[in-house]
This record gives C-alpha cells, sequence and structure tokens, in this order.
C-alpha cells in the first residue's frame, strides 16, 4: 500500500517518505494535491534484453517522479521507484517507467492517461491554465505538449487531432455550405455538411450535428477556394465517384461564383443563399419607402397632421415581409397607396421560395420586374429596386437562386420519384449556426481579441502555429459529441447490532439506489438493502435500515450526505450546473435550488478601495477591490443607465461604509469636481470625501489623448503620406524620444523609429509640442513624488513660451500656436489650483512612487481572471458575485 500525502501546499515541502523537495517558479498558484508513493513489481525472473536476447543484470533503482489524473480538481503527483536492468553487451534499455508515459513524449513527466485528458479538455474548449492548475503542471509544459499534437513545426498530430484530416471523410459529401468568419483580423473560409437530418430524429439532437464541420482554411481569396474544391473534385473521382455532382450553397460574393465554375467547369450545383437575397429585398423596400417618406413630409410640412416616421414605415413594411400571411400583417398600416404597392412587390418577390421549378420562378421574376417598371413611372420613384434588379439580371445571380428548386438540388427528392415529398430548401442556416458555435467556443480564450499578426506578413497565416491550433480544437469540438460520464456502483450491506449476545436474523425486503459522491469523473451510485432484524431468543423486531445522517435530500432527490457536501463546496467554486449533473447525476432544478441556498456572502471595505469598471451582458458593472492586495470585495451592477461619480457616492454613502478614506480610479470622468462654498472671505475649494486618487496608468493616458490630438491637428497640414500613416505614427509619439528607455525590440529598429521623429517634427508646430510633452513625461517619471510642482513649474515654462510666439510677426505662426494651446488645455488644466483631476494624478504619482507601490495593476489582473471564468459567460449574477467573492482565498 502506497503512502500517501495529502494537502500539501503546492508540493513546495519536503516529502516525509523520501526527502524530495518540490520547488515551483510560482508555488502560490499551485492547488493543493495528493503525493502517492509506489514501487513497481520485479519481474520473477531476470528479463532478455529486447535486442540482442541476453539475460539482463540487476543494476540498482530508477525513480520517477510522474503526474496523473487529478482528484476532485487537485494534482497527484505519483513517486514511482523501479528496478533498472543493464545488458552485458552494452545494449541501450528502455525506461521501466516508459509504459506509464505516452509514447510520443516519453520524457514528460505526464501519464499517458492524464495527456489524454488533458489533450481532450483542451480540444473542447477548456483554458489551458485551467488544466495546468489541475494538472499541477506548468502551462508553458502543456503549452509544448498542445503544440506537438497539432502537428506544427513538423511533428505528427496526435491520433484524436489527426484523424480529423483523413480524406476518407470528403468521400461521402455532396451536399456542403461555404461561408467566411473573420478571426484576429482575417478571414477564415469555413466548410460545413448540409447532408439533411437523419428521418425521424429531432433536429436538435447532438447525433445530427455530428461530422458537420468539414474544414477551416485560413484564407478566403479565389485562388484558397478554388484549390480546395479541386481538391475535393479528385478525392470524389479518385474514390470512383466519376458522376459526383456537389450542391454548394454560398453567399452572393462573386469570387465564390468564379471559384465553382473554374473548378468544376459547370458540373456543381451553385445555390444563393435565400437570406442574403431577402435580406437586399429588405433593404431596397426601405430605401423606397424613406424616400416616400420624405416626399409625404415635404408635401405635409405646413399643416398638422400625423404622419409617420420613416422609422415607423419601415418596422410596418417589415412586418409586413415577415408575415406568413396577408392575415398576419397587413399593408394598410402603410400611409399611403404608394407605399403600400412597394411593399407589395417586395412580398410578391419572396414567392420564389414557392414556386416548384427553376422556370416558374424565371416567369415569376420577369412579371415581377415588369410591375416595378411600372410602378416606378406612376409613384415617380427612379431607381427603385434597382440595385436588386441588377444583381439578379444583369449579374445573372438569379440563375442560382432558381437552382435551389431542381430537383437534384433537393434532399430526399430524386428525377426518378418525383412524388417523394423533399426536405425543405437549401440555405447557409446551418452554416451560420456552425459559426455561432464557433464564435462561443472562441471568447472562451482570454485573449481572442488580440492580433497576433498584425505586424507580420499575412501570406503565412496557413504556417502560423495559433491558426493550427484554433482549427484542430474547432473540427474536435463541433465534431463530437462529449460521451456520457461513465457510472459505477458501490454495493453496501447493512449489518445488524447483536442482540441478546448473538447477531439477529434478518430479512431483506427493499433495495435501495442514491448518488454518491463521483470518483475521478466518474458517477458513483451506492446501492444496498433494507428491512428487518428479528432476535432467535428474544424475538425483537427492529428496522434495518441506513444510519440517520447518512441520507439528505435535494429537492426531489434523495442523495448521499458526502455528496451534497461535495456539491456545496463545488457549487462555492467556478462549476457548472450542467457539468456538475453530468458527474453526478443530480438533476439540474436541484441544483440550482441548492446553489440559491448557499449564503450571500458578506465583505468588509479596506479604507482603500480601487474601483475597476466593467460590461457584463451589456450592463455596466464595477468591481471593488482591496487596493493593496486586488482581492474583490465587492461586485455592483447597474441593469439600466451607467455608473457616474454621483452613483458611486450615493453608494459610499451607506454608514456602513463611512470608513473608507481614499478611491482609485481609472479615469478622469470619475473624479468630482471640488464642492465650492461661498463665504465672506471669497470663494473657498472642498475636497469631495473620500479622496480620490487617479491611477498612474491614467496619466500617461491623458498625456497621450493630447499627444494624439497635437498629432491630428498638425498633420492637416502635413502631406499626405502622413496623414494617412497617422496610426503608425502615433506609436512613435506616444513613446518616449530617449532611445535609453526603450525596450530591447524597440531598439532593435531604432533607425525607423528616428526616421520617423525626424519626419514629424520638421513642422515647428509639432515639434514645439511634442518637446514640451515629452519633457513633461520625463520629469513626471524621473520624480513622481513631485508631480504636483512638476505640472506647475511645466504650465508656467509653456505659458511664457507662447507669450514669445505671438511677439512672432507671422500670422499662421499665431494661428498654430492658438491651436497648439486648445490642444493641451487638458494638460494645463492639471496645475491649476483646486483642480480635482490634477490632485488626484498627484497623488497616484506620489502613492505609485512609495515603497507599496500602490495601483490598479493587481485589480486589472484580478478582473481578467474574473472574465476568464466559465461563470461569466452565465445569466446567474449573484452566483458569480458569490464565487468571486469567497473563491478570493482559493485563487
Amino acid at each position: 500500500m502506497p503512502d500517501v500525502w495529502i494537502d500539501s501546499e503546492g508540493f513546495d515541502e519536503a516529502c516525509p517518505a523520501c526527502q524530495a523537495t518540490r520547488r515551483r517558479k510560482n508555488p502560490e498558484t499551485q492547488s493543493r494535491g495528493l503525493l502517492l508513493h509506489a514501487s513497481l513489481t520485479a519481474p520473477a525472473e531476470r528479463p532478455r534484453c529486447p535486442t540482442c536476447q541476453a539475460r539482463l543484470t540487476a543494476r540498482g533503482t530508477a525513480r520517477a517522479t510522474l503526474h496523473d489524473l487529478p482528484i476532485d480538481g487537485r494534482p497527484v503527483v505519483m513517486h514511482l521507484s523501479a528496478r533498472s536492468w543493464r545488458c552485458p553487451g552494452g545494449c541501450l534499455q528502455p525506461s521501466p517507467f516508459d509504459p506509464l508515459r505516452p509514447e510520443e513524449h516519453r520524457s514528460t513527466k505526464l501519464t499517458r492517461r492524464l495527456h489524454e485528458a488533458v489533450l481532450t479538455s483542451w480540444l473542447r474548449g477548456e483554458a489551458v491554465r485551467t488544466l495546468a492548475r489541475q494538472a499541477g503542471v506548468s502551462e508553458q509544459l502543456l503549452w509544448t505538449l498542445i503544440n506537438d499534437d497539432v502537428g506544427v513545426r513538423g511533428h505528427p498530430p496526435h491520433p484524436l487531432v489527426g484523424g480529423w484530416r483523413d480524406r476518407r471523410r470528403l468521400e461521402s459529401l455532396r451536399f456542403i455550405g461555404i461561408d467566411e468568419i473573420v478571426w484576429h483580423g482575417q478571414a477564415l473560409l469555413v466548410v460545413v455538411d448540409l447532408r439533411p437530418d437523419e428521418p425521424g430524429s429531432v433536429r436538435s439532437a447532438s447525433v445530427n450535428r455530428d461530422h458537420r464541420l468539414i474544414d477551416i482554411l485560413p484564407a478566403r481569396d479565389l485562388e484558397t477556394v478554388e484549390r480546395y474544391l479541386r481538391d475535393l473534385d479528385r478525392v470524389n473521382r479518385e474514390a470512383g465517384r466519376s458522376d459526383w455532382t456537389p450542391v454548394i450553397v454560398t453567399d452572393m460574393w462573386g469570387d465564390y461564383r468564379s471559384a465553382i465554375q473554374r473548378a468544376f467547369h459547370g458540373r456543381a450545383i451553385h445555390i444563393a443563399d435565400r437570406f442574403h437575397i431577402a435580406l437586399k429585398v429588405a433593404e431596397d423596400l426601405d430605401h423606397v419607402i424613406v424616400d416616400l417618406t420624405r416626399r409625404l413630409q415635404a408635401r405635409h410640412a405646413d399643416e398638422d397632421a400625423d404622419i409617420p416616421s420613416a422609422v415607423q414605415s419601415k418596422a410596418a413594411a417589415r412586418a409586413y415581409l415577415r408575415a406568413s400571411s396577408g392575415e398576419a400583417a397587413k399593408p394598410d398600416r402603410l400611409p399611403t397607396p404608394h407605399m403600400r404597392e412597394a411593399a407589395d412587390l417586395a412580398r410578391r418577390l419572396q414567392e420564389l421560395w414557392t414556386v416548384r421549378t427553376p422556370m416558374e420562378g424565371l416567369r415569376l421574376f420577369r412579371t415581377w420586374r415588369e410591375e416595378v417598371h411600372r410602378w416606378t413611372i406612376e409613384a415617380e420613384v427612379p431607381g427603385a429596386f434597382s440595385r436588386l434588379i441588377h444583381l439578379l439580371d444583369r449579374e445573372s445571380w438569379l440563375i442560382e437562386t432558381l437552382n435551389v428548386h431542381r430537383p437534384e438540388a433537393r434532399p430526399g427528392s430524386s428525377v426518378a420519384d418525383p412524388d417523394r415529398s423533399p426536405s425543405s430548401l437549401l440555405t447557409t442556416a446551418r452554416v451560420e449556426r456552425m459559426i455561432r458555435r464557433m464564435r462561443d467556443m472562441e471568447r472562451r480564450s482570454p485573449n481572442h481579441r488580440r492580433l497576433p499578426f498584425a505586424q507580420e506578413d499575412q501570406s503565412r497565416w496557413d504556417e502560423e502555429v495559433r491558426f493550427h491550433r484554433y482549427r484542430a480544437r474547432l473540427l474536435y469540438a463541433l465534431n463530437t459529441r462529449v460521451p456520457r460520464p461513465a457510472t459505477l456502483q458501490r454495493d453496501l450491506q447493512l449489518i445488524p447490532e447483536r442482540c441478546c449476545g448473538a447477531l439477529p436474523d434478518v430479512d431483506l425486503q427493499v433495495v435501495c439506489r442514491v448518488a454518491d459522491r463521483p470518483v475521478m469523473g466518474a458517477r458513483v451510485v451506492t446501492r444496498w438493502e433494507e428491512g428487518q432484524s428479528t432476535c432467535n431468543r428474544c424475538g425483537d423486531v427492529k428496522p434495518l435500515r441506513m444510519p440517520d445522517g447518512e441520507l439528505t435530500r435535494i429537492g426531489g432527490s434523495l442523495v448521499r450526505t458526502v455528496l451534497s457536501r461535495h456539491l456545496l463546496t463545488r457549487l462555492e467554486e467556478d462549476h457548472s450546473l450542467t457539468a456538475l449533473h453530468r458527474t453526478t447525476g443530480v438533476p439540474i432544478q436541484a441544483l440550482r435550488a441548492l446553489r440559491h441556498s448557499l449564503p450571500t456572502p458578506e465583505t468588509d471595505l479596506p479604507t482603500s478601495i480601487g474601483v475597476v469598471p466593467f460590461s457584463w451582458r451589456r450592463q455596466r458593472c464595477l468591481l471593488i477591490t482591496d487596493i493593496a492586495t486586488g482581492q474583490p470585495v465587492e461586485l455592483l451592477r447597474r441593469p439600466e443607465g451607467d455608473w457616474t461619480p454621483d452613483a458611486l457616492q450615493a453608494w459610499l454613502s451607506d454608514p456602513t461604509r463611512a470608513h473608507v478614506e481614499r478611491i482609485w480610479v481609472e479615469k478622469p470622468e470619475w473624479i468630482p469636481y471640488h464642492e465650492a462654498d461661498s463665504t465672506g472671505r471669497g470663494l473657498t475649494f472642498t475636497p469631495v470625501l473620500p479622496q480620490r486618487v487617479l491611477d498612474p496608468f491614467s496619466s500617461a493616458r491623458l498625456l497621450q489623448k493630447s499627444i494624439r490630438g497635437v498629432l491630428d491637428e498638425y498633420t492637416r497640414t502635413m502631406e499626405i503620406s502622413v496623414r494617412r500613416a497617422r496610426s503608425r505614427y502615433r506609436v512613435t509619439l506616444g513613446t518616449n524620444p530617449d532611445p535609453s528607455t526603450w525596450p530591447v525590440d524597440e531598439r532593435l529598429r531604432r533607425r525607423a523609429r528616428e526616421a520617423q521623429w525626424n519626419h514629424l517634427i520638421v513642422d515647428q508646430g509639432m515639434q514645439y509640442a511634442l518637446t514640451g510633452l515629452h519633457d513633461l513625461k520625463a520629469r513626471l517619471r524621473a520624480r513622481p513624488q513631485d508631480a504636483g510642482e512638476i505640472l506647475r513649474v511645466w504650465r508656467t515654462g509653456v505659458l511664457r513660451r507662447f507669450e514669445r510666439a505671438f511677439d512672432e510677426p507671422d500670422d499662421s505662426w499665431h494661428q498654430r500656436v492658438a491651436a497648439l494651446d486648445g490642444r493641451l488645455q487638458n494638460v494645463f488644466a492639471l496645475a491649476l489650483d483646486g483642480n480635482a483631476v490634477g490632485d488626484a494624478l498627484a497623488l497616484g504619482l506620489q502613492l505609485a512612487a512609495s515603497p507599496t507601490g500602490l495601483s490598479l495593476a493587481r485589480s486589472r489582473r484580478r478582473l481578467r481572471a474574473i472574465k476568464e471564468l466559465s461563470l461569466y459567460r452565465s445569466s446567474d449574477w449573484e452566483h458569480l458575485r458569490r464565487v468571486v467573492l469567497t473563491g478570493v482565498d482559493r485563487d
């Protein structure tokens, strides 16, 4: 029986069995875990060498440390020992621990089952940070293993990843949907299988969503689409399907049509998506309704008539288009006959999808086009529906629109059996649903808004590691179902109490089964039999059942008490109800009732707090933290409106929060003005308590805003190359011109930066402004404790330069200095006496330069960690608040 060492804080202590110390770079980030000791059994006789078949001799004891599957979210570390063998011929012998390690990574510290579990969880969307914390290893190690498993940099992909790259998946593909998704500023091509649902199945069943996402390509240009379609055609021809005729549904992008024609030469059936046609019909109708409404308002401008606005008329027209029948919405709600006729014309064109054959639809379109021409003459609205007619007629998109009615393009119908009822028309609705699932999975990543290739060659996207990881996760997560967890049965036997010195007879009558605490992700069901016991001597009859306190009721379900305690612990952490239901079997309604029974956390506000605003489900919220540690102490929400300094002041006016002395804020807008009191001696200013402190990072943003304003003002008169490169020059302007303060990567581009700087300071006004602003930044960085005095001295010096500038005879120079004065007013105001923002900025710089180093940096990092929680995407605010406030000590 191996020794078990429980609750070792981050494995940062000496092991009591082997005296091994496991230290990490950041031991405080490690979770409490289990440390197991075991020795592998030695063979009964000496083994033979696999190379020369000679008998091996014992060499000593080999030791290894491996991480195994976590238990209840806690990492498990195994200290293993085994006998080592040596070949007399000098052959190299494998490690005795290789069978426990994955075949692809013999040198890793993860066991094979932990490696597969980590890879599967990551492919399903779990964050690497969470997996590293549960496994007890570093994030860098997991990223290295994942990159190798995905197959980048020449490594063979793992079978879980490489299985989705098998070309045999494309042999049964016939109905294809193509669309694009924008990922990190780059358009990616999404290919989805549009085969019909299985007969008799529910459309939303998970069995019908398997294998739907075919592939994701790193670009959407004409060459990439054509190359993929040619490859698809070649795969089917090599499979013996020479008569393969694909049905491809796309939007109305011209390159899609060109790629399909060049790849298949007319053999493929190209269908224009119905949704995009209907959208263009509604947009053209909106233009017509707005034009007619403006004419009606101009005609009755002098009359007191009740004329609906253009927004109301458009809403009525859109409702008429969305109606399934004429009784649901009437065009009579539109004020004029011409508007009603326009809405009826738009409605009549939508009958293109109710015809039975393409020829019938062609006749319908020609008739509709003549009616539109007649109506434009009568209503005197030239150009009505002209864009739609040009698109369908001149650019011949009507052919792709009517291809949806061809018998071979209707799933479930055929030319040989025309009486067979076909399924619905092919559209890209399934593709749009797939893209929404892709975006939901993408949002789980904390860095999904970054642009990793903003300054790199876009042609190297197909070689980027991040794209390969993104593609592998989507192909696996969206094409496989989450397997049902295993269910383990635990049998208990109830032993009756002794009576009259002997065990009584037992009569078992009822079999009971209840849910128990899960073990390593598997459900556990405890089974036992209840009845009664009868003494053979005295005849005393007693009930035989589970002791009191072993069972408890959650909602309407009877479970073990240990499971109830387990659920209470998990509900206080970042665990979803669906995951708990999957691993325990307890109904979600019962879990929701148990969650609402948890006590609401009550925290005490420190004397100095930080306020960080953020948005949650389109609601403005505030994170209140302890400025010294960054720990959350309160989460506030405003379902309507936004937070203002007055609203924050009203929340602080509660008597229980009267001890708060300082509030750190991010933006100057959160600092209320000083209270002005008129006395006999004059006007005095009283600070609004508690005292506001502006974060040092916000002070840098104030100067950056002034620099951008100066750039926008002076680049108007400079050459066009500077105006077009305004965003690129802002980077140069925002940094300190002193190269000694630049990071290493910026020093490597020093010549380019200096060339940009010299190009900008050719203008005297630009040189005048930038020199003063960068001088202020350098002084504040050198002596932040004297921020107030530095601001006043700097303002005095700049004003003197202004006065000397107005002595110049050049009038244009006077205008430029006046414009500069307007752009620098925000910075000038910081040095005024009694300015609340200036006082808060100076105080923030002074406290940041103190030995404590106070700032909102810890609070912002805490907010990023909160946004990475899975509960952040839920709609239960109280549960999110409870987890954030009670889980501080476990973060």
